[in-house]
């Protein structure tokens, strides 16, 4: 049987292995939890080192089975799950391609205002983002007094690399929300990506919490 990734490419980078790209629509991308630039330090548990050809192999396998890729970004490492699925659209990034995250922005008192999220955006995706969330910082930038013009200089940057937001919604707090770069999907694929999602979070609990993995079994012997 055929094995497939989870759409990215993956690089050599000293003694670490680095996303060095992101194919458009593959589970990494609709994840919204891997960027490029990230290092590789697991997967499934096993440490990979600098060892890219260990690690391409292990990212490979059946298609629909699950993968945890432990994800080292500003010192910490986060477990991050997929399945291996093929991308759902053929669309690929072009060389040198800049996007932003589809987010159509007003000027407010405290910083710039979010009055639309475009479907199937990261934006949208990720779900960290809200329409009257209130943008206060950009990678670290004041945003008070700007434009929305001036936001868009900052959020546009090559696919799959993350810009930082400092945001507020309502009257709480300020929370800081990463978010990667990429082209919106097709609205005929907004379906698609909400299955493959949500049968990614099946399978994550199913690992955290045995007795579900039980059940599926059950499930499947009865039929």
């Amino acid at each position: 049987m055929a094995q497939i990734g989870v759409g990215c490419a993956l690089a050599a980078e000293g003694n670490t292995v680095i996303v060095k790209g992101l194919a458009h629509a593959g589970p990494c991308h609709i994840s919204c939890q891997v960027g490029v630039g990230d290092v590789v330090a697991t997967v499934d548990g096993a440490p990979v080192g600098g060892d890219v050809k260990l690690a391409k192999r292990l990212f490979l396998g059946e298609a629909e089975t699950g993968i945890t890729i432990g994800l080292l970004r500003n010192g910490t490492i986060r477990n991050v799950h997929l399945l291996r699925s093929k991308p759902i659209e053929t669309r690929q990034p072009r060389e040198g391609e800049v996007c932003g995250i589809g987010c159509t922005l007003s000027t407010v008192k405290d910083g710039l205002a979010i009055t639309k999220i475009a479907p199937g955006s990261p934006a949208q995706l990720s779900g960290e983002l809200q329409a009257m969330d209130v943008i206060v910082s950009i990678n670290s930038i004041d945003m008070v007094s700007k434009t929305p013009a001036d936001a868009a200089t900052l959020v546009l940057g090559p696919v799959g690399t993350r810009v930082e937001l400092t945001i507020v919604r309502g009257r709480g707090s300020r929370r800081l929300v990463e978010i990667v770069r990429a082209q919106p999907l097709d609205s005929g694929s907004l379906q698609k990506a909400a299955v493959y999602r949500y049968n990614s979070l099946v399978q994550q609990q199913m690992l955290a919490y045995p007795w579900l993995r039980r059940m599926q079994r059950r499930s499947a012997n009865a039929k």
